[in-house]
């Protein structure tokens, strides 16, 4: 019987809560930016990893890439260190 309600389940990507939770992060550091072309950059790769996790796209990696190029940009050092740790933490359950 656990056995035909197992199949029953939509699959669940195991770390996909702690992703979401991940991105969440990111997103609201990303928010704590000042405007500015760096700035939206970062906005955007964030916003395509989001879609990504959600499952409307591929291509993480190409896109994890992009936004670390993009975070280096970014002017203010100290958001810049919480942005990257946030990445690596993310790329970590990839």
């Amino acid at each position: 019987m656990q056995d035909n309600q197992a199949a029953l389940r939509p699959e669940v990507e195991p770390n996909g809560d702690a992703r979401r939770g991940l991105l969440d992060d990111l997103e609201k550091y990303a928010g704590w930016l000042r405007k500015g072309v760096e700035a939206t950059r970062v906005r955007d790769d964030v916003r395509a990893l989001r879609a990504i996790v959600d499952g409307r796209c591929s291509e993480f990696e190409t896109t994890a890439d992009l936004l670390e190029i993009n975070i280096r940009k970014v002017p203010e050092s100290a958001i810049r260190g919480i942005l990257s740790k946030a990445l690596r933490r993310l790329r970590a359950t990839a």
